[in-house]
């Protein structure tokens, strides 16, 4: 019975040992089949992610295309604009220059600076046409380089040089005591 006993005790042994090492495989299988589904798991979230970059990189590129589509329309018509801006400009040249070629020129046109000289003794001319390269109707008044006149503050007519009269902050020169000329 010894003997039977040391048989069941080894027989025992070895079923715990072999029941041991099958929960440890199970265990195993376990952690494997887990991380099978982890991996599985992370891989379908990639693709998901890596597909929805797809989608919105498309996205961006069909904005820009119609982005680039939209600038060409602007651009064409923008510059068909121009020539009508360019044919309008060129058909008022044309114009102008056959109104002056009829018309002498007013004391309005003299003191704006589009003629020289005195209509009252028939010697008004008209200048050159501005340069449409250094005027522009979108320029502010008074600073068209065609003119220079127009800029600079009134000048002393001859008498006033002599007599010494003229007064460049725009009075009329006198001391505003006795009505008489500054003295010096």
């Amino acid at each position: 019975m010894f003997l039977i006993g040391i048989i069941l005790l080894i027989l025992g042994a070895a079923s715990a040992t072999v029941a041991f090492v099958a929960a440890r495989e199970d265990r195993e299988h376990e952690r494997i089949a887990e991380a099978a589904r982890e991996a599985e798991a992370q891989r379908v979230e990639h693709e998901r992610q890596v597909e929805s970059q797809r989608v919105d990189y498309q996205k961006h590129l069909d904005e820009a295309g119609l982005r680039d589509e939209d600038l060409s329309r602007r651009e064409q018509e923008l510059t068909e604009k121009q020539r009508d801006l360019d044919a309008r400009e060129q058909e008022l040249a044309r114009l102008e220059a056959a109104y002056r070629a009829k018309v002498e020129p007013s004391v309005a046109d003299v003191v704006t600076g589009r003629a020289r000289g005195r209509v009252s003794e028939g010697t008004a001319a008209w200048t050159a046409p501005a340069n449409p390269e250094t005027t522009s109707p979108r320029r502010p008044a008074g600073t068209d380089p065609a003119h220079p006149e127009t800029t600079s503050p009134r000048r002393p007519t001859d008498t006033e040089r002599t007599e010494g009269t003229h007064s460049t902050d725009g009075t009329d020169g006198t001391d505003g005591t006795d009505g008489g000329p500054a003295r010096r």
